[in-house]
């Protein structure tokens, strides 16, 4: 319950790496994972580190947040080259990625994040107090609601490369709240695009 991931839970300064074909969770009757609180999928905490240069974190259900992975508390890093996370859900916020304050840290430089649902903030990604989401490549894209949702003084998203988007008239691509205008940056070859609001 406290430490949640329902698939798999990597704590205190562990490294945990994830490649080729391999899957937690799936879209089949029983193959999803679910977690109570968080990270249906996976939780990362407490410093450790979770490697993903392919395979997929998809069909899982956090009745908290964080449907596909969970992040939080100080030093934990999810480095993404490669791979998805496809169709999570989420009753609170972050259907594909959640990261909790304390300052977590998810490195995106290709794969994609898809699909993923949530009842809350941030149907691809939420990221809150003093959390960072680094993109420099891959794909982020939600149907209605917001692609990606920063909340918080401390919250950062970077968009270097690759591409946010939102593909619902009704939804938003990136939606911030009580954050300052530099605590989000498009830059370099980013891509943001919306079909609805900017």
């Amino acid at each position: 319950y406290n430490d949640g991931g329902g698939g798999v839970c990597v704590s205190t300064d562990a490294f945990f790496k994830m490649s080729g074909t391999a899957r937690i969770g799936g879209t089949g009757t029983g193959e999803g994972n679910w977690s109570v609180n968080y990270g249906g999928g996976v939780r990362v905490l407490n410093g450790a580190t979770f490697g993903m240069t392919g395979g997929s974190i998809l069909g899982n259900t956090a009745s908290g947040n964080g449907g596909g992975v969970c992040l939080s508390n100080g030093g934990t890093t999810f480095n993404m080259s490669d791979g998805s996370l496809l169709d999570n859900t989420a009753s609170g916020n972050g259907g594909g990625v959640y990261l909790s304050d304390g300052g977590a840290i998810f490195s995106m430089t290709g794969g994609s994040i898809l699909g993923n649902t949530a009842s809350g903030n941030g149907r691809g990604v939420s990221v809150i107090r003093d959390s960072a989401f680094n993109m420099q490549g891959g794909l982020i894209t939600a149907q209605g609601g917001d692609t990606v949702n920063v909340l918080s003084g401390g919250a950062a998203l970077t968009v270097s490369g690759g591409a946010v988007m939102q593909t619902d008239a009704n939804g938003t691509a990136i939606y911030g709240r009580e954050i300052s205008a530099d605590q989000v940056k498009i830059a370099d070859k980013g891509t943001v695009y919306s079909r609805g609001k900017a």
